[in-house]
């Protein structure tokens, strides 16, 4: 056993070098006990094997009170309406720097909630349960060729009542490419992935115009980890 010693008098060198063999014929004194060695394999081997326990929720409500206290400092502006019969907040930061909207249902429990930038394109999207937990999750980005909107692209995550994660989603522009769920307990299935490969071949899914509706392939992976 090697030990690395700086700036040290004679007396701590003295009291390490003691320190050093006490450790030794410590390690060597359980190594020979044979009954102490067999009882300390059986009590790892127990832990090894020992189903882990469920991993704990991390809840996640949203924070309008932080909206609300930025509109009493005059950093925000609060807007209500009704939209297609549903009652919506918009929150304006001030100077236009974006905005939030929330969408409430009949009983006045919080849906969605959608974030704005400056340019008025959404940066991402949320969806709760009637508890208030937080259930989905989903990124916005812009693209060219998609105009002035902005569409589902990065990792999107979902939560049950309680706040464990329940699955995995991964967009690109706005296309689905895998997804993964979990148990109760935390443990990723199998990874499903999307192919949109055209199909030239016309049948029973033709539209009016004869062309053939571009549907996704799913294919399974066996796999109990989520891709990178």
């Amino acid at each position: 056993m090697v030990f690395i010693v700086k700036y040290l008098n004679s007396a701590q060198i003295h009291f390490a070098k003691i320190l050093v063999q006490v450790i030794e014929r410590t390690i060597f004194a359980l190594i020979m006990n044979k009954t102490f060695a067999i009882s300390l394999l059986a009590i790892v081997t127990f832990a090894c094997n020992t189903t882990p326990e469920t991993p704990t929720s991390s809840p996640y409500k949203f924070d309008k009170a932080a909206l609300q206290k930025q509109v009493k400092q005059g950093k925000m502006m609060l807007d209500s309406s009704m939209v297609d019969s549903q009652f919506v907040e918009t929150y304006y930061y001030l100077p236009d720097t974006g905005k939030f909207r929330l969408f409430y249902d009949k009983q006045r429990n919080l849906k969605v909630v959608e974030k704005f930038n400056e340019h008025g394109v959404a940066v991402w999207q949320e969806y709760y349960h009637n508890n208030g937990q937080r259930a989905a999750h989903y990124p916005f980005q812009q693209f060219p060729e998609f105009g002035p909107q902005s569409v589902r692209n990065g990792l999107a995550e979902m939560w049950d009542e309680n706040g464990m994660n329940k699955s995995h989603q991964l967009y690109q522009k706005g296309m689905l490419m895998w997804q993964v769920e979990f148990d109760k307990e935390g443990n990723s299935g199998d990874t499903l992935e999307y192919d949109y490969s055209d199909k030239s071949d016309k049948g029973a899914d033709a539209d009016a115009e004869g062309e053939k509706k571009d549907k996704p392939k799913v294919e399974k992976i066996e796999t109990a980890t989520t891709p990178n």
